[in-house]
């Protein structure tokens, strides 16, 4: 066997022990993330390439592991619910039972329960004495409710950046394949006719 046919070989050979241990595809990896609007906790779900994750199983989980509450994604990928009080942080789990899984940690609690504010989005009736204010829950409030969707496109941008192993492994296979061709092709014409 000539050195070209055992250089072919062995290239074919580690392409399919990398193609072998590369592992799953991430091509439609699931992000999730929550955030705290009062006591209701509201997040949603969305795969990578921007599609929401219709009716994945949400779980809460508290520091200790112990299931503070679950729902079901809606079709535009979102959801709320009140989790039960639990140790911080709370780890927020979404599963679509298609082997899609990731996770978001909360590091804080919600915050404590305070009388319920006015909504401060709606329309106040002007007084003539003084513009109105906002006490600084009703402000915290209106900052979570207004930036939260921009923190879940930030994190899904962040996550959409990652390089995961897997396509590491990917690339390289698609070198060294293209490498062995490359010999083998150089192999092909060096080769005295009749082999």
């Amino acid at each position: 066997m000539s050195g070209a046919r055992l250089a072919c070989i062995a290239v074919a050979v580690f392409c399919f022990g990398v193609l072998a241990l590369a592992g799953p595809a991430q091509a439609h990896r699931i992000d999730v993330y929550a955030y705290f609007n009062g006591a209701q906790l509201q997040g949603e779900g969305a795969y990578s390439d921007g599609s929401p994750a219709d009716g994945a199983d949400i779980t809460v989980l508290g520091a200790d592991g112990k299931v503070l509450g679950r729902t079901k994604s809606t079709p535009e990928g979102s959801f709320s619910l009140t989790p039960a009080q639990g140790r911080p942080p709370l780890k927020v789990v979404i599963n679509d039972g298609g082997g899609h899984r990731a996770e978001f940690v909360l590091e804080g609690a919600p915050p404590k329960a305070a009388a319920a504010p006015a909504d401060p989005v709606a329309p106040q009736p002007a007084k003539a004495t003084a513009p109105a204010s906002f006490s600084q829950e009703e402000l915290a409030l209106l900052l979570r409710r207004e930036l939260g969707p921009i923190k879940a496109e930030l994190v899904r941008l962040a996550n959409r950046q990652r390089v995961s192993p897997g396509e590491v492994v990917g690339g390289l296979g698609w070198i060294v394949g293209l490498a062995g061709l490359i010999l083998w092709l150089r192999g092909r014409k060096s080769a005295p006719p009749g082999r």
